[in-house]
């Protein structure tokens, strides 16, 4: 099965990290952009936040893998993804660094993008 055309979602964001094309809404963008922005103030770059529903999936490059489970980090990172409304934080433990980058995700202005 192909992936569809981004310009076909003029309401939303096409999420790139599934196998199948969805829209994200607005509200899923800012709270993994906002979740984003958190980590990289706390010096965790690069770092990749993939959300399901009310569960979020944290890559970080290994160098930060240690650093996120101190007590100390850990409980911030769990307040402010808890306080942006996710249930349940995963860290992937594969090397973020290696995998593929996904395209960036901008809003769509209603014309055709491939």
């Amino acid at each position: 099965m192909g992936v569809l055309p981004r310009w076909l979602f003029p309401e939303g964001i096409v999420t790139e990290q599934s196998h199948l094309a969805r829209v994200r809404t607005m509200e899923e963008t800012d709270k993994t952009r906002s979740c984003e922005v958190f980590l990289r103030n706390l010096g965790i770059a690069p770092c990749r936040v993939i959300q399901r529903g009310d569960m979020v999936r944290l890559q970080v490059s290994t160098e930060h893998v240690a650093r996120m489970v101190e007590p100390a980090i850990r409980d911030r990172i769990v307040q402010e993804l808890k306080t942006l409304g996710f249930t349940y934080i995963a860290l992937d433990l594969d090397d973020a660094s290696t995998l593929p980058t996904p395209a960036a995700a901008t809003p769509l202005a209603g014309k055709p993008q491939s």
